[in-house]
């Protein structure tokens, strides 16, 4: 026998094309055949293609110009090897469908299969060629224009030519898009008049619709993915169509790898048909290439031309006569003012352009018909640029101006398909959503700057950026086809042509070279066909071995592979997959979102974390209407509850929808309740079908909810704080820290006002107050406004503060007016030259009033007041303030408590009988005849801060009140919320119960004034995690102040606000009540405001109060004319709003450290300001998304949520969900300082293993070695829940739940434990493992189990818990004891022999005397003498 080569044993095991060679008539077969000339492929020069997001990077097989010449013969067989190592493991042995000869009879007879295809499609006249080529090959590519009919008609062809020849046949196709998969299959249901899910089919995610007799499924990339990952093979498919490889999307591109991978091994019978509108046809032909008699032979390609109308192409070079000629930069792409003017100007000139080659032409000179204008823009923000661009220099145009964005409301998007009226032009101004997206009918014009917004991996940080880059040729041609549907036009590319030739990509850079590739790395793992740097070498446009690298260590992190393999080793490029992994590599969604579910299920969240994860997964359903921003954040203010969460006002939002949906209870309907606050219902029943989809697929991995989330009372503080720190460990290490405020800085900035209630604008003209109608016009959708007040350029705008705000300290309403700032909303006003000059003259004699009253010792002032009122829109009234009883400024007061609000804050009168007599006689006059007296108010009247007469319910009389609320949410109709100003109590009535005030009730001052608890806050409990008092610890303050006269010690008096030590003094001995507080652990001590203080030191230095400002002046001046005619005015915008007291944050990794953070602009929390500014401990933010801008200077934090003010919350939640710590001590070893946190170090080289993400970690508080202990016993509980698929499977429900109760209690335990504050004090050596001596080390006690778990256990050192200054004290006291029960055994010394009736022990020695003789003894013995000297020595 011969001998056989092995290119010959190669060649005989590879596919060979069968096909006739006149067969097939219309295919192009591409690749180049490589004959024998070997010299020639040695001697090519090849040259690796340069990394960027350009040019990516080619394939090892592939290297040089292969998509035109294909691989080296040695190389392609070099990666047929690769294909061939590692096999999957664990296929099954079933029979392949492509072997079954015949077809089931049922199916002929219970179908009918007389079908006439279309002739009107261009690929009808393919059919035969198509299918031909199909059996004659392993891999088929189909390049066909768009609606050629190639996705609905192709799968039909072969299920046809396989029925006509009763053979079994089973066909899956592949769709990018969910809404495309289920409209396919409606469509050739609807073509063939079969029932949907019986011959054909789809499915969705978890939303199958076929049956037994399917054999034509149409299914999205990842469902095929999930399949092949559980079969290893793809022998229940006959065909396999992989539709719209184009888009080259992760999954797409791996789904071609895997296929390859299988066809090489186990599925070689299967036919594999790749389908596309515009294909990289020769990288697909290549890809698929095999060797055959000793050439490369690609795959073949069929190409089917389809109908479009022609487009005519013009560029810059054609455009000089209408406007200046932008320049294009390759390296920065970008869009100048100038090609924003150019653009407008050629929707200008469009007109003319119509005009030359339109016989109609209107009255008004514009052509009946107008064509519409498609403009393709890379963003939102460029989006909003056009339009303002558009209003501002075509307002005579009749333009009809859409947007046509993701993020705007179906209604908005709507509106691009319908006609314009008539003599309008439409113009829609659109991201590359209407590339390939949406199909607009009726567009003859597309305007295209050649530009493109792509999601990219950032190569530095790995956090994703949003960056613009020049559009590839092959989007700028689909977006040209947009042109072309029903009539010809025209596409206007504004570049240069020999730009748009010599410098735009062919092709878009591939998403596998750009993206995350968490999942793909996953899969890879659930596939187990090798390590995933091998396996994703042989990708098309494989990624980039860094990132590899990179991505592998960031799922060690999560806790998705083991730090080691097997033999012990770490190796950076994999790692042994962990049951964890396996569920996250199961879920379709990102992997922090699916640790978010498991961390939920461990924590009894799971319900609330589901809604999260879904939402977070697709596209907000929130929506954003185009010039609305505003609207948008107000709504999302209205979920947000004080939650401060991103994350947790989608779940108030969705639970909402959800319950009103469940009892079918919206009050008009669903769509009107959706459109009221700003909801899509697309993309919420979008949320609420992938929720279904991740429980049923957690039910699938035995990880099951415990109720509905309907049933769930998930409102408690307790449980949102579980949720919130749930949060924190599922996007751990993406942690922010506050940066410091300087409170004394905030009064200066603020000039004394209330940064609480009030916003400082800038560059205000003199005598702002004259236009105090204008400004409370352009703050009127912020909240209602109180006063305003100037100084110099400066405005203050103080907003009105009523009950329903009160226990949250800062207002919505200077929430809202910095956001005005952040969306940079225009805050013009128009002022009056007249009245400036007239207030000129009114300023001078009030100037020289005050010159002649500073000698009677009056303060001067350059601030002017104004008050303003909610009456109407911009209109003006004086408020009246309520007039309180006298307080004292210092010293002590008794008071009665009459109105408790919670433990901190409450009303009080003052207990003399004088003041009660006087009281009780103005009640009896108001009362008298029962009030019918009294007359009615007047509706239209009404106004926030006015005084009346309210009827108490309890015993039906009148009282003086004070409106505090009308027309709120919260407040029923024709009804107002009142405050009685005699009492403190607050009340809802109807206006109907309201009654005037007249004058003489106002005689007497009010009765009762409001006090707070100085120098005390709340605690952090179970019963109140969240800041505020607990209604224990309010029980108790009612417990010790009811029916008691009170000393109160005045701290400070403050905007009429007595804060206050409270004393009861009707005990024996004094209770301090702030005190009492703290000890029981219902309080804690809380610094004193900064206006506080001052007023503190004012007060004992016996200083004079500043004046108040006085507004009644200025307010009889400007009464009725205020108002500027805007034609003959000059308009000045003013800057801001502003507030000190807004926080900023910085990274906590090592990564983001030195950038600066900006928060997502569509965040509840884009402005966050401190309620405590006096409080210097940090506050701590946790991002479930992290990015960078497009200049790598600023991380971007996304989907946020704002910690409660826990002092040392951030250092211990890290330590709770870090993968691996090392604590830090002090050079004595005395006490833990700190902590380094991150995925740790390799013990062979001391080297971090993913030292951008380890943190630093300094602690505020005390922290313990049982702190220690106590995590390590939430890790290893967590642990314990995840130790295997077996062991989950075992469990039962109450198991499971008692596990679940116990870990809550952990947190709760570790999060609320009171901790004394103290200094911080820094590691030396920051950011280096290993810096503990080993014999200083506690190992913490493990098991064989916890190898490869998802935490490791932290370990101890060994220390001794007491500072140096306290040991010293501590050292000085026991030596002062030991003396003294020394001095007690030497007055028992004596001769006497007899026995003690009690033990006598030597202090210094422990030895046993039994009598006086044995003292004495003792106490001259050596041993004794040495010891008593030593202490005398100390």
């Amino acid at each position: 026998m011969a001998d056989i080569s092995l290119d010959q044993i190669k060649d005989f095991f590879s596919l060979r094309p069968l096909a006739k060679p006149n067969a097939v008539t219309n295919v192009k077969i591409t690749g180049r055949h490589y004959e024998e000339g070997r010299r020639n492929v040695e001697n090519q020069q090849f040259k690796m293609a340069r990394k960027n997001m350009q040019s990516p990077p080619a394939s090892p097989a592939y290297v040089g110009d292969y998509c035109s010449s294909g691989p080296k013969l040695e190389d392609l067989y070099d990666e047929l090897d690769q294909l061939e190592l590692n096999p999957p493991s664990g296929a099954s042995d079933e029979l392949p469908a492509a072997l079954k000869e015949e077809e089931a009879a049922h199916i002929f007879e219970n179908y009918s299969f007389d079908h006439t295809f279309s002739p009107d499609l261009p690929i009808t006249s393919y059919q035969q060629q198509i299918i031909d080529t199909i059996e004659s090959n392993s891999v088929t590519i189909i390049q066909g224009a768009t609606g050629s009919g190639k996705t609905t008609q192709v799968p039909q062809y072969v299920l046809d030519e396989y029925v006509k020849n009763q053979r079994y046949c089973n066909i899956i196709v592949t769709q990018p898009r969910r809404i495309a998969a289920i409209s396919i299959a409606k469509r050739v249901c609807q073509e063939r008049g079969w029932t949907l899910g019986s011959l054909a089919g789809y499915q969705v995610g978890r939303d199958k619709c076929a049956s037994e007799d399917t054999r034509l499924s149409y299914v999205t990339t990842g469902v095929l993915l999930q399949r092949l990952i559980q079969s290893k093979n793809m022998n229940q498919y006959t065909h396999v169509f992989l539709d719209e490889v184009h888009e080259r999307e992760q999954d797409s591109d791996f789904c071609l790898l895997i296929v390859k991978k299988l066809l090489r091994t186990n599925s070689r019978h299967v036919k594999i048909v790749l389908m596309s509108a515009t294909i990289q046809s020769d990288l697909f032909s290549m890809y698929f290439a095999v060797p055959v008699r000793g050439r490369v032979e690609g795959a073949p390609v069929v190409t089917v031309e389809g109908k479009s109308f022609p487009v005519i192409e013009s560029y810059l070079d054609d455009l000089t006569g209408i406007g200046m000629i932008p320049e294009n930069n390759l390296e920065e792409p970008d869009i100048s003012q100038v090609a924003y003017e150019l653009a407008a100007q050629l929707i200008r000139h469009l007109d003319n352009l119509e005009a030359n080659t339109s016989a109609g032409i209107t009255g008004e000179g514009t052509p009946h018909s107008r064509g519409s204008v498609l403009m393709f823009l890379p963003g939102y923000f460029e989006i909003k640029q056009m339009d303002r661009l558009l209003d501002d220099m075509l307002r005579d145009c009749k333009l009809l101006i859409l947007p046509l964005h993701s993020t705007i409301t179906t209604l908005e998007q709507a509106g691009v398909f319908k006609k314009p009226p008539e003599g309008f032009r439409k113009v829609i101004l659109s991201t590359n959503i209407a590339e390939s997206s949406l199909t607009v009918p009726d567009i003859k014009y597309v305007i295209d700057f050649c530009l493109e917004k792509c999601l990219v991996c950032d190569p530095e940080t790995n956090f994703q950026s949003l960056r613009l880059h020049w559009a590839s040729k092959a989007s700028c041609t689909q977006r040209k086809g947009r042109a072309g549907r029903v009539s010809a036009g025209t596409c206007f590319r504004l570049v240069t042509r020999e730009f748009y030739e010599n410098a735009l990509p062919e092709f878009g850079v591939p998403e596998m070279q750009r993206c995350p590739l968490e999942q793909i790395i996953l899969k890879v793992k659930l596939l187990d066909i090798g390590p995933p740097k091998v396996v994703l070498r042989l990708a098309m446009q494989p990624p980039d071995p860094d990132d590899i690298e990179r991505t592998v260590l960031l799922l060690k992190q999560v806790g998705a592979l083991t730090i080691k393999m097997k033999n012990d080793t770490i190796n950076p490029y994999d790692g042994e997959l962990t049951f964890f992994g396996k569920v996250l590599g199961s879920l379709p969604i990102d992997i922090y979102l699916g640790k978010l579910l498991i961390l939920g299920y461990v924590f009894g969240c799971l319900e609330e974390c589901l809604v999260i994860s879904a939402s977070m997964s697709l596209q907000s359903f929130f929506a954003k209407p185009f010039k609305r921003d505003f609207n948008a954040y107000v709504k999302k203010m209205a979920w947000d509850a004080y939650s401060h969460s991103d994350c947790i006002v989608t779940l108030n939002a969705y639970k909402e929808w959800s319950t009103l949906k469940r009892r079918k209870g919206f009050p008009r309907g669903e769509t009107a309740w959706c459109k009221e606050n700003l909801i899509q219902p697309g993309r919420i029943r979008e949320v609420e079908e992938l929720v279904t989809d991740l429980t049923n697929r957690l039910k699938d991995l035995n990880l099951r909810t415990n109720q509905p989330l309907h049933q769930k009372a998930s409102n408690s503080d307790e449980s949102l704080l579980i949720l919130k720190l749930v949060i924190c460990g599922a996007f751990y290490p993406n942690y922010f820290a506050s940066s410091d405020i300087d409170e004394t800085d905030v009064m200066k900035v603020m000039s004394g006002h209330d940064p609480f209630t009030t916003v400082m604008v800038r560059n205000m003209p003199a005598h702002g107050a004259l236009y105090r109608s204008q400004i409370a016009r352009l703050f009127r959708s912020c909240g209602k406004g109180k006063a305003l007040y100037f100084e110099d350029t400066r405005a203050y705008i103080e907003f009105e503060r009523t009950r329903a705000t009160d226990s949250h300290t800062v207002l919505p309403a200077v929430y809202k007016a910095i956001k005005m700032r952040h969306l940079r909303m225009p805050l013009s006003l128009f002022i009056s030259e007249a009245k400036s000059k007239e207030m000129d003259r009114l300023m001078e004699r009030r100037n020289a009033y005050e010159e002649a009253s500073a000698e009677k010792g009056k303060l001067r002032t350059n601030r002017v007041a104004t008050n303003l009122s909610a009456r109407g829109a911009g209109s003006v009234t004086r408020v009246q303030e309520p007039q309180q009883v006298d307080l004292p400024r210092t010293g002590y007061l008794e008071i009665i408590t009459s109105v408790v609000i919670d433990a901190g804050h409450f009303w009080a009168q003052k207990p003399d009988r004088q003041s009660a007599m006087q009281l009780q006689m103005l009640q009896n006059h108001i009362n008298m005849y029962h009030g019918e007296n009294l007359r009615h108010v007047d509706q239209k009247s009404l106004y926030v801060g006015m005084l009346c007469l309210a009827l108490y319910a309890e015993d039906e009389l009148f009282y003086r009140a004070r409106i505090m609320a009308l027309n709120s949410p919260h407040i029923p109709r024709n009804s107002v919320e009142v405050l009685y100003v005699d009492f403190g109590n607050e009340a809802v009535l109807r206006i109907s119960h309201l009654r005037q005030m007249q004058q003489q009730f106002e005689n007497l001052p009010f009765q009762a004034f409001e006090c707070r608890l100085c120098e005390v806050g709340p605690l952090p409990s179970p019963h109140s995690p969240v800041g505020t008092w607990s209604p224990r610890a309010s029980q108790r303050f009612i417990q010790m102040t009811e029916n008691k006269k009170l000393a109160a010690k005045v701290y400070s008096l403050c905007k009429n606000v007595l804060r206050v030590d409270l004393y009861d003094t009707n005990t024996e001995e004094d209770i301090h009540i702030n005190q009492k507080l703290i000890e029981e652990g219902f309080a804690q001590f809380q610094e004193e405001s900064r206006a506080s203080k001052l007023a503190h030191q004012s007060a004992l230095s016996g200083e004079t109060v500043p004046p108040e400002d006085n507004t009644a002046w200025i307010d009889s001046l400007v009464e009725n004319n205020d108002e500027v005619d805007e034609r003959f005015a000059t308009k000045v915008m003013l800057r801001g709003p502003e507030s000190p007291i807004e926080m900023s944050f910085y990274s906590i990794t090592n990564i983001g450290r030195l950038k600066s953070v900006r928060i997502e602009q569509n965040s509840v929390n884009s402005v966050i300001l401190n309620d405590q500014p006096q409080d210097p401990h940090q506050r701590f933010m946790v991002a479930g998304k992290v990015g960078i801008n497009a200049t790598g200077s600023t991380v971007v934090a996304r989907d946020t949520t704002l910690m409660p003010n826990i002092h040392g919350l951030m250092p211990l939640v890290a330590l709770i969900f870090t993968p691996f710590a090392e604590m830090r001590v002090d050079g004595d070893k005395r006490q833990y300082t700190g902590a380094l946190v991150g995925l740790g170090y390799d013990p062979a080289t001391n080297e971090a293993l993913l030292p951008d993400y380890d943190s630093e970690l300094v602690f505020e508080v005390d922290f313990r070695e049982n702190d220690i202990v106590d995590i390590n016993l939430v890790r290893r509980a967590i642990n314990e829940m995840f130790e295997s698929e077996e062991a989950i499977a075992g469990w039962g429900t109450p198991m499971v739940e008692r596990i679940q109760n116990v870990s809550r209690s952990l947190l709760l335990k570790i999060v609320l434990k009171r901790r004394e504050n103290k200094s911080p004090c820094p590691f030396p050596r920051t950011g280096y493992w290993n810096q503990i001596d080993p014999a200083y080390l506690l190992q913490a006690t493990t098991k064989e189990s916890d190898a490869g778990q998802l935490f490791t256990l932290h370990n101890a050192v060994a220390i001794s818990g007491i500072p140096l200054e306290d040991e010293d004290d501590e050292a000085r006291q026991k030596v002062a004891l030991l003396r003294e029960k020394l001095e007690w055994l030497k007055s028992l010394e004596g001769r006497s022999s007899e026995q003690f009736t009690e033990e006598v022990v030597c202090p210094l020695c422990n030895v046993l005397c039994r009598h006086p003789r044995g003292v004495a003894m003792h106490l001259r013995s050596t041993g004794h003498m040495d010891i008593e000297a030593s202490l005398s020595e100390d």
